[in-house]
């Protein structure tokens, strides 16, 4: 409320209003005390602050339970997301492979199939690179039917060029091969599904063009290139022996024959000439060979020659 102007006491009888915004406490104060000057203010009591519960540990420790327990969440569902990815990549690389695979697999049973009337033997490999790559009753029967339209038994191989001639003993048990490289290959046939190679015949300095047997399967001739007949003692398989080199014409000896009893042996060279040698004192008895020498010089030196 305004304050109202009051008479000073003092005896001065003078009136003066009170400062603006000031309040007398006590309006009959004396003058000798100071009128009309404000009171001290009293100090503002520091206000206590509330009781913060967001700074104390157990909420700290339940963000920080809620904070990980989040984190765990967001990775495991990207691990989760990442494995997932992963098994969906290897099925479908396992079902490309699968399907790869089975493409090939058809590829060579239909090869197989179409080499039967031009190359048995590639059939053969092919039937069993297919069920190689995939054992199966598709192609197990695919095999079954290469070996069943063909006799064939057995391949044999060793020769490191081109194969010219081949031969049976009488008995069958023995085979003879001649290659253009030089050498003469004898095999056990006993087994025909599996033939083993018993010895390699080396003395032709060429190509070898021809064998043959002699009729009781005791001795072997082949020839080729150089006009030259090489006669083997192959008693033993194992252990075959030169015996004899027949020499005389001038160009390659391109067949050789034995005579029904073996005594003799009938050559056809390249220059248009046959040949007939006598080769008793070879392929009658191997192990009587001084005699057969005696019996050719008309009984051989005396003893005080």
């Amino acid at each position: 409320m305004p304050l109202r102007s009051q008479r000073c006491e003092c005896g001065t009888g003078s009136s003066r209003p009170p400062p603006t915004g000031t309040t007398l406490d006590n309006p009959s104060r004396s003058c000798g005390t100071t009128t009309g000057s404000p009171p001290p203010s009293p100090r503002p009591e520091r206000s206590r602050p509330a009781d913060d519960t967001t700074s104390s540990p157990s909420i700290r420790r339940q963000r920080r339970r809620r904070t990980i327990t989040t984190l765990t969440a967001v990775l495991t569902a990207i691990t989760s997301v990442a494995v997932q990815q992963r098994s969906l990549a290897i099925h479908q690389r396992q079902a490309a492979i699968a399907e790869q695979r089975l493409a090939t697999l058809r590829g060579l049973t239909v090869q197989a199939l179409a080499e039967r009337d031009r190359d048995v033997r590639a059939a053969l490999r092919l039937g069993l690179a297919a069920r190689e790559m995939s054992p199966s009753p598709e192609t197990d029967r695919s095999l079954a039917d290469t070996l069943t339209s063909t006799r064939l038994t057995a391949s044999l191989s060793g020769h490191v060029r081109a194969v010219n001639a081949v031969a049976f003993s009488r008995d069958g048990r023995t085979l003879a091969t001649a290659s253009t490289d030089g050498t003469v290959a004898l095999w056990d046939i006993t087994d025909r599904r599996r033939p083993a190679r018993t010895a390699t015949l080396n003395a032709h300095t060429g190509a070898v063009w021809t064998v043959a047997f002699s009729p009781d399967g005791r001795a072997l001739a082949t020839t080729g290139i150089g006009g030259t007949v090489v006669l083997w003692d192959i008693t033993d398989w194992q252990r075959p022996a030169h015996t004899a080199t027949l020499a005389g014409r001038a160009n390659a000896v391109s067949w050789v024959v034995f005579s029904r009893d073996g005594h003799a042996l009938t050559t056809a060279s390249e220059d248009g000439t046959v040949a007939l040698w006598d080769v008793a004192w070879v392929t009658g008895l191997p192990g009587h060979l001084a005699e057969w020498a005696c019996a050719a010089t008309g009984g051989g030196l005396p003893r005080k020659e």
